[in-house]
């Protein structure tokens, strides 16, 4: 409300005061402060209490909540004797839209199905700031990108597990999408037993900014990068203190695949027992389009080869093909525009 310009800073305050009451008269109500508020699910609605909720309030919810679910808003959600969100394979668990900055701790976010083309099963992060410590997201389905997760804003991971997620193109349980001001942080955390059912990135699908520390990968499938995809020219990934182990990719890059433009930088850490089927230079640790660099990093015991083409600081020492590990035909790797 414009309010004229006092002569005094005595008639200001006379000024302000009979505004103050006029506004008292007409009845306007003040804002809303930030509160806890306890949600105990199926007796209770968790979305009304989400839309209820005044900016900036923490839930603190019980049971096991049957979405779909949106936030929009600042808000944390403090889960209770392994409180679960749950999509019940009726759409995407969880949306979160920007610029909220939304904060999820302890609950389990399950059963998420997207059949959209924005992707994300369990979880889309479109433009928020999202952080989800201590939390489970698993056995969420997508029909195109971001089984488990579709980051478009900046999220965090802090001691938490993406597991048995399914994405039918990009990033079984991660799909990082590159875009300035987006980026993706993991620490201490498992991502595996996820599957990129078609194209590329098991566990992690990455284009843009990525960080992964103390972080273990394993068990995840693709096409091209088993347990990780980092591509294209905003293809940004730094792994410390990593453990890449025993994924698998039916054609090339059976623990990481880097592409065309990108930029990986991996240090302390061990990219092991991987595999890729795509034959003799498929690289079944890592193969390289990109540009990679090993620092006190071991790369050991993948097939058919631990790197392809060579890398500085990555011994080559072939192992012979058994069980699933056999070879196939080489399939040239997917072009660099793997995005759709």
């Amino acid at each position: 409300m414009f309010m004229p310009r006092a002569r005094s800073g005595r008639m200001a305050a006379v000024t302000a005061t009979a505004m103050g009451v006029g506004l008292g008269l007409l009845g306007a109500a003040p804002s809303q402060a930030a509160d806890t508020i306890a949600v105990r699910c199926a007796a209770e609605s968790l979305q009304t209490a989400i839309d209820n909720a005044p900016a900036d309030s923490t839930l603190k919810v019980s049971g096991h909540c049957v979405g779909p679910f949106t936030i929009d808003k600042n808000l944390t959600v403090v889960g209770v004797d392994s409180a679960t969100l749950d999509g019940n394979h009726a759409g995407r668990t969880l949306t979160v839209t920007g610029p909220a900055v939304v904060k999820l701790s302890k609950v389990r976010i399950i059963g998420g199905r997207s059949t959209t083309g924005s992707g994300g099963g369990g979880i889309l992060n479109a433009g928020a700031t999202l952080t989800l410590t201590h939390c489970v997201v698993s056995e969420n389905v997508s029909s195109s990108t971001g089984g488990g997760i579709r980051n478009e804003g900046t999220l965090t991971l802090d001691d938490t597990t993406v597991r048995h997620n399914t994405a039918a193109t990009l990033g079984g349980g991660i799909d990082n999408v590159g875009a300035s001001g987006r980026s993706l942080t993991v620490t201490d955390s498992r991502i595996h037993d996820n599957t990129a059912t078609t194209i590329n990135g098991g566990g992690l699908f990455n284009d843009g900014t990525a960080s992964l520390t103390r972080t273990v990968v394993e068990h995840n499938s693709a096409v091209t990068g088993g347990g990780i995809r980092n591509t294209g020219s905003q293809g940004r990934l730094t792994l410390t203190k990593v453990k890449v182990r025993f994924n698998l990719a039916s054609e090339q890059g059976g623990g990481l695949g880097v592409g065309v433009g990108a930029t990986t930088r991996i240090s302390d850490s061990k990219i092991h027992g991987n595999t890729a089927q795509g034959g003799p230079g498929s690289g079944g640790g890592i193969r390289n389009d990109g540009a990679v660099t090993l620092t006190r990093t071991t790369v050991v015991d993948n097939h058919p080869e631990n790197c392809a083409p060579d890398i500085a600081g990555c011994v080559n020492t072939p192992l012979a093909a058994t069980g699933a590990a056999k070879s196939s035909p080489h399939t040239p790797a997917r072009p660099d525009g793997e995005r759709v």
